[in-house]
């Protein structure tokens, strides 16, 4: 009788002790899945941030050749928008009746229809007149093309800013802008244009810094395991 209580209690104590053991494993690798899914998020956060995506782009706001965004010489290039219509799109957020200006840029004859351009500012406004979004570039190529539509204007060394980007950066960034209904005097060409441009987005530093203590982590599991 008092080997039966006696055995009962050891039984007891080892149930309950393979019991909080497996309690314990569970946890640890739940811990570990939940520390394997936060950093795969993360990397795939990291991937997906690589692939180029669409910053800034608008559709043609003019009704014809009457109201051109750009205009040139051969030796210089200017563009602007003062007009309504403009309906800038910049990361999904659109921005109607937006206006831009552009810094008189420098064209140099290359061969047949090609010219090379020195750098540039484009800065985009609102509706209200504040500014939206500025881009930079350190040069670019301009092309009159020998049939219609084929004129296009694209910018190198390029750089994103402003409040539409919401603090977004991006690299490889490049953009190019369309003409369309051209005019064509002696000495000058004046063209309606679309507008489009993409860049690389990079990381936010909160991602960074999970990937990062999410490898300590993984360093450090390895090294308690060893």
């Amino acid at each position: 009788m008092n080997y039966s209580i006696v055995g009962g209690q050891i039984d007891l104590s080892c149930r309950v002790f393979y019991t909080l053991r497996r309690v314990i494993k569970h946890a640890m690798i739940n811990r570990t899945i939940v520390r394997a899914g936060v950093l795969a998020a993360a990397f795939s956060a990291v991937a997906m941030s690589s692939a180029s995506i669409t910053i800034a782009t608008f559709s043609d706001p003019a009704i014809n050749s009457s109201t051109p965004l750009f205009s040139t010489n051969f030796s210089v290039l200017n563009g602007s928008w003062s007009s309504s219509n403009l309906n800038l799109s910049v990361l999904g957020t659109t921005y109607n009746n937006a206006t831009f200006t552009m810094t008189p840029v420098s064209l140099s004859h290359v061969s047949g229809g090609y010219y090379t351009m020195g750098s540039g500012v484009i800065q985009f406004k609102d509706s209200s007149a504040a500014d939206i979004l500025k881009i930079t570039f350190g040069s670019g190529s301009f092309l009159k093309g020998s049939s219609a539509g084929s004129d296009s204007f694209e910018g190198d060394s390029v750089a994103f800013s402003g409040s539409a980007l919401g603090g977004q950066s991006f690299t490889d960034s490049v953009f190019h802008f369309s003409f369309a209904n051209p005019v064509n005097t002696p000495g000058n060409s004046t063209y309606t244009a679309s507008f489009t441009s993409s860049g690389e987005p990079v990381p936010e530093p909160a991602t960074m810094a999970v990937l990062g203590i999410g490898a300590v982590g993984i360093i450090r599991r390895r090294r308690a395991s060893k």
